[in-house]
């Protein structure tokens, strides 16, 4: 995955702070198929063999670019220890890609709209003296 993202930070007096982010992403090629292919509950989407190219049968394909808000709250906890909390939405992207399972020649392509909400819980220690020490060590 491939991201850019652009943050703005606002803190408060007891160490509380507050940053929005804006990014894009642009991830890598994804493949969809069975974990189970003769499964009956739930039915298999693609079901057992090898599609027209070779491979298990599948769709495959990508989700282009998509752009990102995120939202962060941390707060200082001890003096070099931060923990901190995001939600990010990433409104609408398409998945478009091709099936495998038609005779050779034929496409059946297959896309879907998507959104995605995530969250995040990090905690993050501050190690102010790590840069001059990987120096001295060559690193």
């Amino acid at each position: 995955m491939l991201a850019f993202a652009v943050a703005s930070t606002a803190a408060a007096a007891d160490g509380t702070y507050l940053r929005l982010g804006m990014g894009m992403d642009r991830p890598a090629d994804s493949r969809f198929l069975d974990s189970d292919c003769a499964s009956e509950s739930p039915a298999a989407l693609y079901g057992c063999g090898p599609g027209e190219d070779g491979s298990p049968l599948s769709s495959y394909g990508g989700f282009g670019t998509s752009g990102s808000v995120e939202l962060w709250l941390g707060r200082s906890v001890a003096t070099r220890l931060r923990v901190e909390f995001s939600v990010s939405y990433r409104p609408r992207f398409t998945f478009d890609g091709v099936a495998n399972f038609l005779a050779p020649g034929r496409r059946q392509e297959v896309a879907a709209p998507v959104s995605a909400y995530t969250g995040m819980a990090a905690l993050y220690m501050d190690l102010p003296g790590l840069a001059r020490i990987l120096h001295q060590r060559g690193g």
